[in-house]
Protein backbone atom coordinates (compact mmCIF):
# COMPACT_ATOMS: atom_id res chain seq x y z
CA UNK A 1 0.00 0.00 0.00
CA UNK A 2 1.33 3.43 -0.85
CA UNK A 3 1.42 6.02 1.89
CA UNK A 4 -1.17 8.82 2.03
CA UNK A 5 -0.12 12.12 0.48
CA UNK A 6 1.43 14.56 2.99
CA UNK A 7 -1.45 16.98 2.41
CA UNK A 8 -4.03 14.34 3.46
CA UNK A 9 -2.57 12.36 6.38
CA UNK A 10 -6.02 11.32 7.64
CA UNK A 11 -6.44 9.11 4.58
CA UNK A 12 -4.27 6.49 6.26
CA UNK A 13 -7.22 4.96 8.13
CA UNK A 14 -9.43 4.85 5.04
CA UNK A 15 -6.67 3.48 2.83
CA UNK A 16 -6.05 0.65 5.28
CA UNK A 17 -9.64 -0.42 4.59
CA UNK A 18 -9.17 -0.42 0.82
CA UNK A 19 -5.47 -1.17 0.51
CA UNK A 20 -5.90 -3.27 -2.62
CA UNK A 21 -7.18 -0.32 -4.63
CA UNK A 22 -4.94 2.45 -5.94
CA UNK A 23 -7.14 4.82 -7.88
CA UNK A 24 -4.72 7.63 -8.54
CA UNK A 25 -2.84 6.88 -11.73
CA UNK A 26 -1.79 9.51 -14.23
CA UNK A 27 -0.05 8.26 -17.33
CA UNK A 28 0.43 8.61 -21.05
CA UNK A 29 -0.52 5.60 -23.15
CA UNK A 30 0.65 5.08 -26.72
CA UNK A 31 2.19 2.49 -28.99
CA UNK A 32 5.73 1.40 -28.27
CA UNK A 33 8.48 3.18 -30.20
CA UNK A 34 11.46 5.49 -29.87
CA UNK A 35 9.24 8.37 -28.85
CA UNK A 36 8.13 6.45 -25.74
CA UNK A 37 11.65 6.22 -24.38
CA UNK A 38 12.32 9.89 -25.10
CA UNK A 39 9.05 11.04 -23.52
CA UNK A 40 9.61 8.79 -20.51
CA UNK A 41 13.08 10.26 -19.99
CA UNK A 42 11.90 13.87 -20.33
CA UNK A 43 8.80 13.43 -18.17
CA UNK A 44 10.95 11.69 -15.56
CA UNK A 45 13.22 14.74 -15.48
CA UNK A 46 10.23 17.08 -15.16
CA UNK A 47 8.75 15.07 -12.29
CA UNK A 48 11.97 15.44 -10.31
CA UNK A 49 12.04 19.25 -10.63
CA UNK A 50 11.46 20.58 -7.09
CA UNK A 51 8.77 23.10 -8.08
CA UNK A 52 6.84 20.55 -10.15
CA UNK A 53 7.10 17.85 -7.49
CA UNK A 54 6.07 20.27 -4.71
CA UNK A 55 3.04 21.43 -6.70
CA UNK A 56 1.90 17.86 -7.36
CA UNK A 57 2.45 16.77 -3.74
CA UNK A 58 0.39 19.75 -2.53
CA UNK A 59 -2.42 18.44 -4.76
CA UNK A 60 -2.24 15.04 -3.08
CA UNK A 61 -0.37 13.32 -5.89
CA UNK A 62 2.27 10.74 -4.97
CA UNK A 63 4.91 11.49 -7.61
CA UNK A 64 6.55 8.41 -9.09
CA UNK A 65 8.13 7.63 -12.40
CA UNK A 66 9.41 4.46 -13.98
CA UNK A 67 10.00 2.60 -17.18
CA UNK A 68 7.30 1.62 -19.67
CA UNK A 69 7.92 -1.99 -18.63
CA UNK A 70 7.33 -1.16 -14.96
CA UNK A 71 4.08 0.60 -15.83
CA UNK A 72 2.99 -2.37 -17.95
CA UNK A 73 3.62 -4.70 -15.01
CA UNK A 74 1.70 -2.34 -12.72
CA UNK A 75 -1.28 -2.30 -15.09
CA UNK A 76 -1.22 -6.11 -15.38
CA UNK A 77 -1.31 -6.38 -11.58
CA UNK A 78 -4.08 -3.78 -11.19
CA UNK A 79 -6.44 -5.05 -13.89
CA UNK A 80 -7.79 -8.05 -11.95
CA UNK A 81 -8.52 -5.86 -8.90
CA UNK A 82 -10.49 -3.35 -10.92
CA UNK A 83 -12.25 -6.06 -12.94
CA UNK A 84 -13.49 -7.67 -9.73
CA UNK A 85 -14.58 -4.31 -8.31
CA UNK A 86 -16.56 -3.42 -11.43
CA UNK A 87 -18.22 -6.84 -11.63
CA UNK A 88 -19.10 -6.81 -7.90
CA UNK A 89 -20.53 -3.28 -8.19
CA UNK A 90 -22.97 -4.27 -10.92
CA UNK A 91 -21.90 -1.26 -12.98
CA UNK A 92 -23.01 -1.24 -16.59
CA UNK A 93 -22.13 0.82 -19.66
CA UNK A 94 -24.79 3.35 -20.54
CA UNK A 95 -25.12 5.43 -23.70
Amino acid sequence: MSKPPPSLPSLADLRQEIDTIDAQVHSLLMQRGDIIDRLNTEIGKILTMPDVKDTLVKQGIDVAGGTPEQFGAYMQAEFPKWKELVIDSGATIQD
